[in-house]
């Protein structure tokens, strides 16, 4: 398993706990697995994808929120919170349409324990939003700093069924 998947940003540890990674399934390049605090009490599922040694996408799913990690060039250079505008589409050149769609949202920067920046968009938890957008799409592009970062998610489509399955399953599992 790639180590960007085992590494629990320090915000993450520091809210939830010591954390503990159980790999779940994957889809195409997709890797899903879930956390458990040291309870042994379900925290979150994730899904991930590295793109390159420098870039990656990381989709989570938590009782109370979702998010959307992001890595790649420009991110390493920000610093604070910062306004990022992203939109989803079928392929790398997006409509007026697609991009009139774009959600304006705060990224805050989390490092990992292996010291990689990324940048963190948190949705709240309350019926569909990014996350089931992001298994329809072919592309999520990403708006910041006068950067745009565009990430392919063709055949995405399984991993975020997975994604949302897993979360779904382990939810119940709780109750």
């Amino acid at each position: 398993m790639s180590a960007f998947i085992l590494s629990v940003p320090a915000e993450v540890r520091a809210e939830e706990g010591k954390l503990t990674t159980h790999p779940y399934a994957k889809a195409g390049e997709w890797k899903i697995v879930t956390f458990t605090n040291e309870a042994g009490k379900y925290v979150s599922t994730r899904a991930a994808r590295q793109f390159s040694d420098q870039e990656g996408l990381r989709v989570s799913l938590s009782s109370e929120r979702d998010t959307i990690d992001f890595r790649g060039p420009g991110v390493e250079a920000m610093k604070g919170p910062f306004q990022v505008t992203f939109w989803f589409s079928e392929g790398i050149n997006s409509t007026a349409e697609e991009e009139a769609a774009a959600i304006a949202s705060e990224a805050k920067l989390i490092t990992s324990k292996k010291g990689e920046k990324w940048a963190r968009i948190v949705e709240p938890r309350s019926g569909p939003g990014s996350i089931e957008e992001l298994a329809k799409a072919g592309m999520i592009h990403l708006k910041f700093n006068g950067k745009i970062l565009h990430y392919d998610l063709t055949k995405s489509a399984s991993a975020m069924k997975i994604l949302l399955e897993a979360h779904k399953k382990k939810t119940k599992a709780e109750k």
